[in-house]
């Protein structure tokens, strides 16, 4: 793009206040939040775009700065991103206010009297005690010209020029294509994750004993891995993991995996083969590379950190955290789960007495297990039902 290569093209769209230097050193803050890879970490899009107004609002000299979204099946335009708003999100019929206009028009929107302008809406300031003066407003198109979106700057002193406008009309190519990238990410990890459910379902049906466990194993991950506070990534990385560790299971004979008695040393020895598999058949996938360790996650949930699991005996350092949080919620749902034919259902509390004593012994990490024993029972019961709440083993 001609902008990206040279940003004194784009410094001159800046009010001329500040010195083409500034301006320059200004528009190369703003936009280095475009490069690669910024601008394809749309798992957060709300951080991306949140730091584009903010950027858009320090460079133009706005006081605040609103990104609206269009939701054409409600009719609604709602804020996205509100710069210096410490309140709920604004929610507007499409048409109304100068956002509404603005939708409607097509057109960028400069007004340097708000007060004046008959479609602007005076009863945000009534309530929140501002004043809107001065303000610019501009369509975000898509790819097929259609507005999906606004951005609105408030409040630049003595008003917004037209070196303004120039600027906050390649601002809003920027975003929409911030806004598209997301969009084309979240239907990608869509389609992904409905593949994954179903090769799981799959599985599932080969051994109705365990039908539904990576599911709940998966939910369960994810909502330590949340409450641990690890990164976006990680969660994913845990969440896929989950969802495929028993995926192996396919390499065992329906003679060893649906037998319903005890197994014999050589089909237990078979069944811990399942884990390797898993691997193996993980490895087969092309992965982004921030996902490169889903296969080695997956075949790590019968591992243990004093080095007594299987199949490579990984201990300590060797796990890291998202395959000890993947390790202890496998073995908290095998103990939990009312579908296994030969071993009846423990209690919550009789599983978190039993995980406290492995700990003891150095099997599972602790600070893993302490964030599973706090979780409240209520944020579990979407997962495993009423039974959760029963003390009954």
């Amino acid at each position: 793009m001609q902008l990206k290569k040279n940003p004194s093209l784009l410094a001159s769209q800046v009010s001329g206040s500040a010195s083409v230097s500034r301006a320059q050193e200004s528009l190369g803050s703003f936009l280095s939040l475009f490069n690669p890879p910024k601008i394809l970490q749309v798992q957060n899009l709300p951080r991306l775009l949140s730091d584009i107004v903010d950027e858009a609002v320090r460079i133009t000299g706005a006081e605040r700065g609103t990104l609206y979204l269009v939701d054409n099946k409600k009719g609604l335009l709602t804020s996205y991103i509100a710069h210096g708003l410490e309140m709920e999100e604004i929610t507007l019929p499409l048409g109304s206010g100068v956002a509404g206009h603005v939708v409607k028009t097509g057109k960028i929107y400069n007004c340097t009297d708000a007060y004046q302008c008959s479609f602007f809406d005076q009863r945000f300031d009534v309530r929140n005690g501002f004043i809107t003066r001065s303000l610019l407003s501009a369509p975000i198109r898509n790819h097929e010209n259609l507005i999906i979106g606004v951005i609105q700057l408030v409040n630049k002193h003595p008003s917004f020029t037209a070196n303004d406008e120039s600027f906050i009309r390649t601002f809003a190519s920027y975003v929409a294509i911030s806004i598209e990238n997301a969009h084309l990410y979240r239907e990608r990890e869509k389609t992904f994750k409905s593949a994954v459910e179903m090769i799981t379902s799959a599985i599932d049906k080969r051994d109705p004993a365990t039908a539904g466990h990576s599911a709940r194993v998966s939910k369960l991950c994810l909502l330590m891995a949340q409450e641990m506070r690890l990164s976006e990534t990680e969660q994913t990385v845990v969440e896929y993991s989950a969802l495929l560790h028993d995926i192996g299971k396919i390499g065992v004979p329906d003679a060893v995996l649906l037998k319903p008695g005890k197994l014999d040393d050589r089909e237990y020895a078979a069944i811990k083969q399942h884990a390797i598999h898993t691997k193996e058949i993980l490895h087969k996938m092309h992965w982004p590379k921030e996902w490169s360790d889903i296969p080695l996650i997956a075949a790590m949930h019968h591992e243990r950190l004093d080095g007594s699991g299987y199949p490579e005996r990984h201990h300590g350092l060797e796990m890291p955290t998202i395959a000890r949080i993947l390790a202890i919620a496998d073995t908290y749902d095998a103990l939990v789960a009312i579908d296994r034919p030969y071993r009846r259902a423990s209690s919550h509390a009789k599983v978190i007495e039993y995980l406290d004593q492995e700990v003891k012994k150095g099997l599972y990490d602790k600070k893993v297990y302490l964030t599973l024993k706090n979780i409240e029972l209520f944020r579990l019961q979407p997962i495993y039902g009423d039974r959760i709440y029963s003390r009954e083993s």
